[in-house]
Formats: structure tokens, sequence, C-alpha cells
């Protein structure tokens, strides 16, 4: 198997997760998100996904 492609794309989207001083997660005001899609293919086609912070992949 020989990987012949690696793509990212990084988006935004609206969520409501609010995050408190204590590092938990609420509902909120409804904010801008960003997510990351790593995207791996292969010469016989076959395709990978993964989803992430942009910071990480």
């Amino acid at each position: 198997m020989i990987i012949t492609a690696v793509n990212v794309q990084i988006f935004s989207y609206p969520t409501r997760r609010a995050v408190d001083s204590a590092g938990h997660a609420h509902p909120g005001d409804v904010t801008q998100a960003s997510m990351a899609l790593l995207r791996i293919r292969t010469e016989c086609g076959n395709e990978g996904y993964a989803l992430g912070a942009p910071e990480l992949i």
C-alpha cells in the first residue's frame, strides 16, 4: 500500500459549547469553533479520515 495523497481541510462551525474556569463544558452562547479534517488516500483507492484540532493535525 503506497500513500498517494495527504490533505488537510480546516473548517469552522457554530457551536454552543462553553468551557468554565475548571475546564468543564456547558451550553453557552453561539460562537465559532475550528476543526481539521485529515484525509489520506492510497494508490488502490482506499481513503482514511480523521477529525482533530487544527493545531494538532
